[in-house]
């Protein structure tokens, strides 16, 4: 992650560095003929959420419509 100006520069691919995860996202550059660099990195601003399961960067209208927090008891 590298903070730019008012936002931040998250390379996706190193949250998981599972080989399979990362093919499967499109994150692994050249494989198979890829463009490299086409969605390795996804910028995130003030008050956003990074989903890592779904490799996302989800705004915080978006996370409180459609993610539900789950708190251990």
């Amino acid at each position: 992650m590298v903070w730019l100006d008012n936002h931040v520069r998250i390379l996706m691919a190193a949250l998981n560095t599972s080989l399979t995860t990362n093919i499967k996202f499109g994150l692994v550059g050249t494989v198979g003929g890829g463009f490299a660099g086409y969605g390795i990195y996804v910028l995130g601003y003030p008050g956003d959420y990074l989903d890592i399961t779904n490799h996302r960067v989800v705004s915080a209208k978006t996370f409180h419509k459609s993610y539900q927090i789950l708190e251990n008891d």
